[in-house]
């Protein structure tokens, strides 16, 4: 409470006292120059103005300066009164710093956000229960390919595509009834221009301030051209299968300790065995055993230096007790750095193998007539 004309301080609660960190005896018989607590004089000067003009001023916003000279940010309102022949100027100072504060990072964080949606890749959107988009960035206007004007208040089920339209309202149904969100699910919808684009979407449920279902938000990713190079990862996979399966070669894979986990149908042909007998089991069940020392010479001797290729030929012991050779390529798969197992390229040479054994004894019988001759 302050005197006209003075302007000196004769009352003050002590919820002012300690807002500003004043005490009594420091304000009562002061005025607001001696206190120094105005920081913008201009809207002093403003203020003052109105009060006199129309005897009282409201909730006029300024800044004031605390004893410690910090500042906070509060509403001014004042009012002339008059008591026994004398004028008095009634002050209520309101602190909103806090209000400021926390307004004033709401608008940053509103800020960032939007910065975010706006630059991000992916598109944000949020439709209605009805399902009607309400708010959405640029990028779902570039995925869904629609100008934002048109694609405000659009229904999704109008640009979704026609197989899809069903299994999309159950995920959007079974979010409303149990309000657990759906992570990413593919979906197809269909753009302005006519053509289809592949979608993973995610789905959570929005709800009111007191908790009442008002509509759905998410996230999409369009990801047509990762889901063309799966399409054609998996047609060269099946074409490379179709061909390492009806391949004349032997192919055949293990892990890093030996075991089988692949082979391909020439395998089973030149040993006799069946997948189910051969796959899992560790090679050496096929090695012939006075052989075994030399493969294993040269498995480890590959395994230790890295070598990626490796050539050798050893002779095979059939399901049947036969006997057949290969040479094989012996390729190391890689993890990084590391070793996690063994692939090979492998030929039947057991033909071979005979006509070279064969021609050994003929070149012994007939080195054998040469040197009994010459006796």
């Amino acid at each position: 409470l302050l005197r006209l004309p003075e302007k000196k301080y004769i009352d003050i609660n002590k919820t002012v006292l300690r807002t500003f960190g004043f005490s009594r005896q420091d304000v009562i018989g002061k005025t607001s120059d001696e206190l120094d607590i105005f920081v913008e004089q201009d809207k002093r000067q403003l203020a003052l103005k109105q009060l006199m003009q129309q005897g009282y001023i409201e909730n006029f916003e300024m800044k004031f300066r605390r004893r410690d000279k910090t500042i906070l940010d509060g509403l001014f309102s004042a009012e002339i009164i008059q008591h026994r022949e004398k004028r008095y100027v009634l002050v209520v100072i309101t602190d909103i710093t806090s209000r400021n504060l926390a307004q004033q990072a709401q608008r940053e964080n509103e800020e960032k956000y939007r910065t975010i949606l706006e630059t991000t890749e992916e598109g944000y959107y949020e439709i209605d229960l009805a399902g009607n988009l309400t708010f959405f960035n640029d990028s779902l206007c570039r995925i869904i390919g629609y100008p934002k004007e048109e694609l405000l208040g659009m229904n999704y089920q109008q640009y979704e595509y026609k197989d899809t339209i069903k299994n999309v309202f159950q995920k959007y149904n079974e979010v409303f009834k149990t309000g657990k969100p759906v992570e990413f699910f593919d979906r197809q919808i269909t753009r302005k221009d006519g053509t289809t684009r592949f979608v993973e979407t995610s789905i959570l449920l929005r709800k009111d301030p007191s908790g009442v279902p008002i509509g759905f938000r998410g996230i999409a990713r369009d990801v047509t051209e990762h889901r063309q190079m799966e399409a054609e990862l998996q047609k060269r996979e099946e074409q490379y299968r179709a061909f390492v399966e009806s391949a004349s070669d032997v192919v055949f894979k293990t892990d890093w300790t030996g075991h089988f986990t692949y082979a391909n149908p020439a395998m089973f042909n030149v040993t006799g065995y069946t997948p189910e007998e051969l796959i899992g089991k560790h090679y050496r069940l096929l090695i012939r055993p006075d052989m075994y020392p030399e493969v294993m010479k040269v498995v480890v001797g590959q395994y230790q230096s890295r070598e990626k290729n490796a050539y050798y030929e050893c002779a095979l012991v059939r399901k049947d007790g036969g006997e057949a050779w290969i040479g094989q390529n012996l390729q190391l798969i890689m993890d990084g750095d590391q070793v996690v197992g063994f692939q090979s390229l492998s030929r039947d040479i057991t033909e071979r193998k005979k006509v070279e054994e064969a021609l050994r004894q003929s070149e012994e019988k007939y080195r054998n007539i040469l040197e009994s001759i010459e006796e």
